[in-house]
C-alpha cells in the first residue's frame, strides 16, 4: 500500500511539476500534406531530437561530471539554510509535512511491507531483524521523498534565495507573466495519429523504468542509496524548475538545458541525493538544496559576466 501510495501522490505531484505555473500556449502542429507526414516524417522528426539531445549529453557528461564545484553546492547550503533566518518560514512548514508523511508511510509500509522482510531474521537472526528495521526507516523516507520532491514546496525558500542574491528580482517581483508550456491542439489529426502515441509510449516507458528503481530500491539497505545514484540528474532538474519557471523559460529550453548540462546535473544530484537517502534530514537538505540552486544560478551568471567582452 506504501509503494501504491507513494505512486498516486508522485503522479500528482508530477502533474502539478509539469503542468502547474505556467501558460499554456498552442504549438502548430507541422505542414500535414499526406499520410507519409504521420509516419516517417513524424519518426524521422523524432529521430533527429533523440540524436541531438544524445550528442548534447555525451558531450556534456564527463566534463559536468569532473566539475569539482558542483559537487559542494549540496553540502555549504546547509550553513547558509542554518544561519539565514528569512528561510525558516519556508523550510519548517516543509519539515513538519515531511514529518506527517513519513510517520504515515512508515506506519503503513511496517503493516504491509516490513512483514515480507522476516526470513532475513531466519537466515541472519538478530542481525536480521535490525537489517529490516533499518532499511523500512530508510526505504520510507525514500518514498517520503518521493512525493516532497514533485511537490516543489521548496519553491518558496528558493524565491527567497534569489532575493538574498539579487537574483533577477524586477522579473520575479514585476512580472505578470508565467513561463510558457507549449502544447498541440487537440482537435487535430497530427494529436492524435503522433502526438498522443508518442506521449503514451513514454509515460509507459517511463513507469516501468520507476517501477524497475523501486524494485532496486527494496534491496535491504543498500536499496535506497543506489536509487537516488540512478536518478541523479533527475532529482536536479527537479530541483532547477522552480528558478527556472521564475526565470520564465518555457519547456522546450528546459528540456535542451537538461541534455546540455547532464554531467553536472548528475554530478549535483549524486550528493544531493545521498544527503537525502537519510531520514529526517532530508527534510532539511531538501530546502536547504533550493538554496544551493541558487548559489549555482549565480555562479553561473557571474562566469558569464566574465567572459562577456
Amino acid at each position: 500500500m506504501s509503494f501504491v501510495g507513494t505512486l498516486i501522490c508522485c503522479g500528482f505531484g508530477g502533474l502539478i511539476f509539469k503542468y502547474g505555473d505556467q501558460t499554456h500556449t498552442l504549438l502548430q502542429p507541422p505542414t500535414e500534406l499526406g499520410i507519409q507526414d504521420y509516419t516517417v516524417g513524424f519518426t524521422k522528426s523524432k529521430i533527429k531530437v533523440l540524436k541531438r539531445r544524445f550528442q548534447d549529453a555525451t558531450k556534456s557528461f564527463l566534463p559536468g561530471l569532473l566539475s569539482p564545484g558542483v559537487y559542494l553546492y549540496p553540502i555549504v547550503s546547509y550553513w547558509e539554510l542554518l544561519s539565514t533566518p528569512e528561510y525558516w518560514t519556508s523550510s519548517i512548514p516543509i519539515m513538519v509535512v515531511y514529518l506527517m508523511l513519513y510517520a504515515v508511510v512508515t506506519f503503513v509500509y511496517l503493516l504491509t511491507i516490513l512483514p515480507v522482510y522476516a526470513p532475513l531474521s531466519v537466515l541472519f537472526g538478530p542481525v536480521g531483524i535490525a537489517i529490516a528495521w533499518v532499511h523500512m526507516f530508510l526505504h520510507t523516507n525514500l518514498l517520503t521523498m518521493m512525493t516532497i520532491r514533485m511537490s516543489q514546496m521548496n519553491s518558496f525558500t528558493m524565491y527567497q534565495g534569489m532575493i538574498t542574491r539579487r537574483l533577477d528580482v524586477n522579473i520575479i517581483v514585476d512580472g505578470d507573466e508565467q513561463p510558457v508550456k507549449y502544447y498541440y491542439p487537440v482537435a487535430s489529426t497530427y494529436f492524435f495519429v503522433n502526438h498522443l502515441p508518442w506521449k503514451i509510449s513514454e509515460y509507459i516507458a517511463g513507469f516501468i523504468t520507476l517501477c524497475g528503481l523501486l524494485l532496486i530500491s527494496a534491496i535491504p539497505v543498500l536499496g535506497p542509496f543506489a536509487f537516488h545514484a540512478l536518478i541523479a540528474p533527475f532529482i536536479t532538474r527537479i530541483y532547477w524548475a522552480p528558478y527556472l519557471r521564475y526565470q520564465k523559460v518555457n519547456n522546450l529550453q528546459r528540456e535542451a538545458r537538461f541534455y546540455s548540462m547532464l554531467g553536472q546535473y548528475t554530478a549535483f544530484g549524486l550528493v544531493a541525493g545521498q544527503l537525502e537517502s537519510w531520514p529526517i534530514l532530508s527534510a532539511f537538505a531538501y530546502s536547504a538544496h533550493a538554496t544551493a540552486i541558487c548559489q549555482w544560478a549565480q555562479d553561473l551568471s557571474t562566469s558569464r559576466t566574465a567572459t562577456t567582452p
